[in-house]
């Protein structure tokens, strides 16, 4: 990694050009694209970060559709949580994990990230969104 940054100091120098900071290049790029472009650059910085969620939710929603769902224990007429109260309690207890990320979860990042890109304070913006909500 010095050795990196070493021939970069090294490069900018030789070249007599400046190294430019993350903002700088993120303007510089907004400002060659069209109007359909940057709102895909917005759509895509404000949902981006819904991924991990998205696909959290998605396996812990799989996983209870294959415990609470499938009918194919004593002839097809009940699933895994009429058998074992164990798995009952599991199922409940993804139920809520799975209702804590897209029913709570979800909407608060989404609007974390939008209240972040407009520049504004991100926590006030989900407190001015849950009491509009209510």
């Amino acid at each position: 990694m010095f050795v990196l940054c070493e021939f970069y100091k090294d490069f900018t120098a030789v070249a007599g050009i400046e190294g430019m900071s993350k903002d700088a290049v993120k303007a510089a790029v907004g400002a060659n694209q069209n109007i359909l472009q940057r709102a895909a650059a917005i759509a895509a910085e404000i949902f981006a970060p819904l991924i991990p969620a998205i696909i959290t939710g998605g396996l812990i929603l799989g996983c209870r559709s294959h415990i609470n769902s499938l009918y194919i224990f004593e002839y097809g007429t009940k699933t895994l949580v009429e058998l074992s109260q164990f798995l009952a309690g599991m199922d409940h207890f993804l139920w809520l994990i799975d209702e804590a990320v897209f029913h709570v979860g979800i909407p608060v990042r989404i609007c974390w990230s939008v209240v972040r890109k407009m520049d504004g304070t991100p926590i006030l913006g989900i407190v001015q969104i849950s009491t509009a909500l209510r």
